[in-house]
């Protein structure tokens, strides 16, 4: 989660962003990567907002950046847009960069905060980067800054509608739909799309909703998959938690599950379908 400080602890490490390019140029070329993996439209919005950051504060041997919106003098930048998901704290995206000078990767974590790019936190300093020898091997959109984390637009489904693995989960543990899909897509089409077969399990119940919550878990509907390069690794994302996402791989016939941790990247091969899967996330 983003680390907070107080604006008030010294002014010694203060960047003020006075003209286009003052951040570093690791920092720069690390936004722009992240500018271009997005949508268009959440790509045009995090692009204006790197434009407008009037300041940045360096933090824990420049581990941590952190972005802000007014210059030393209080003065605030024009209208800056703000993400539709507005909440407090948000974890954007996640990357696994490559330093090909040194060999070794570094994992570094974007974060809005009230729908604003607020920081970047790496795992290692990375002040002896050089861009030119950058590149990014794994790139994991955590959460969708244009749709906001709310219980705005959920309701709930008949229970002839809800597949029998799950029936048991939804009936002691709180369980809404998102955007309902009441002609329940085929899919067939998505699995074109990716070239992969989806488990049977997740397909159930993914054609009822765009987004389906069961305690602690976000199952994304057939509209709402994405996929994921991570370096030869293709995988399609199915569900999250704030800390792992629930992935199948492309190109797998058989209905194999991989978790993947989102703050260190590492993959676990639980080898359960995703039902079970399911039901260990949410029963813990």
């Amino acid at each position: 989660m983003p680390v907070r400080t107080n604006e008030s602890m010294g002014t010694g490490d203060l960047i003020p962003l006075t003209r286009r390019g003052h951040f570093r140029p690791y920092e720069a070329w690390l936004l722009a990567e992240v500018v271009k993996r997005l949508s268009d439209s959440a790509g045009g919005i995090l692009a204006q907002q790197i434009s407008s950051v009037r300041k940045v504060q360096r933090h824990q041997h420049d581990k941590v950046t952190q972005c802000y919106f007014t210059n030393l003098w209080g003065g605030e930048a024009g209208l800056v847009e703000r993400f539709p998901n507005t909440e407090e704290e948000s974890w954007l995206a996640q990357l696994d960069v490559l330093d090909s000078f040194s060999g070794r990767n570094h994992l570094v974590g974007v974060w809005l905060v009230l729908g604003r790019l607020f920081s970047l936190e790496w795992d290692s300093s990375p002040t002896k980067l050089r861009m030119e020898n950058m590149s990014v091997c794994k790139f994991l959109l955590v959460r969708d800054p244009m749709r906001a984390k709310s219980a705005e637009g959920f309701g709930t489904v008949s229970s002839d509608r809800i597949p029998v693995w799950i029936q048991q989960l939804s009936a002691k543990y709180q369980m809404t739909f998102r955007d309902i899909h009441d002609d329940r897509p085929s899919a067939v089409s998505r699995e074109q799309d990716y070239g992969t077969i989806l488990p049977f399990d997740y397909v159930a119940l993914g054609r009822l909703a765009s987004e389906i919550r069961l305690g602690e878990v976000t199952v994304w509907g057939l509209d709402r998959l994405r996929r994921v390069e991570f370096g030869e690794e293709a995988l399609i994302v199915l569900a999250q938690t704030d800390s792992k996402v629930v992935c199948k791989r492309v190109g797998s016939s058989i209905d194999e599950i991989v978790v993947v941790e989102l703050e260190t990247f590492k993959m676990s091969f639980p080898g359960v379908g995703f039902s079970e899967a399911i039901r260990g996330f949410v029963v813990g």
